[in-house]
């Protein structure tokens, strides 16, 4: 990751893949943003990561206030539409 301020890796699964997205993002946590569905399932998913330590985008953001409401009560740093 040198010259690489952040790296932003998708993710698939939700709960089941929440221990490896930790996994993944726990070398370089400062740097690694794990980009997450804005589903139910996905912001559940989201929110474990977040209270782990992982840096998270929620993604896929059809109703911009209410899921950007949602993301800032998760304490994730990004939305992506």
């Amino acid at each position: 990751m040198v010259g690489c301020d952040e790296f932003m890796s998708q993710a698939w699964g939700c709960r089941r893949y929440v221990h490896n997205w930790m996994n993944f993002s726990e070398v370089y946590r400062e740097r690694v943003v794990i980009k997450v569905s804005a589903t139910f399932e996905g912001t559940k998913a989201a929110s474990k990561l977040v209270d782990s330590g992982v840096r998270v985008c929620l993604t896929v953001c059809y109703s911009s206030f209410y899921q950007v409401v949602i993301a800032a009560g998760l304490g994730a740093e990004y939305v992506d539409k």
